[in-house]
């Protein structure tokens, strides 16, 4: 309980802002410090990786922030894209933002918006 009071929450907080800044290699390094705490018997054997929790807080705030327009980050969200035919079912009707720099690429809401049109 203490190891998922204190170091879970260390690791989770504000995930959704710096995740997408974080290297591949940085990741991986995050996500074995619960690999070793489940080792060791400090978190319970069926604990979420770390990128599973990180992909569920994600997603949790993005669809908080699409549902509720007095959100703080509600401006943030693109503008909804209309479509005159309907072929599918989509994760989504936002607009896709323009391709700017990498950096524009890593921010929360672009990462979000663009993993939910892979799906």
């Amino acid at each position: 309980t203490v190891t998922q009071a204190y170091i879970l929450s260390r690791l989770t907080y504000a995930c959704s802002a710096w995740w997408g800044f974080c290297s591949l290699g940085e990741r991986d390094q995050l996500a074995a410090v619960v690999t070793r705490l489940v080792k060791k018997n400090y978190l319970p054997p069926d604990q979420p990786t770390l990128h599973e929790m990180v992909a569920t807080a994600d997603n949790r705030l993005f669809h908080q922030i699409v549902a509720s327009p007095a959100h703080v980050l509600a401006p943030l969200i693109p503008p909804s894209k209309s479509h005159s035919y309907n072929l599918r079912k989509r994760p989504h009707d936002l607009q896709v933002p323009l391709y700017q720099t990498k950096i524009s690429d890593k921010n929360f809401i672009t990462r979000t918006i663009l993993k939910l049109n892979q799906t």
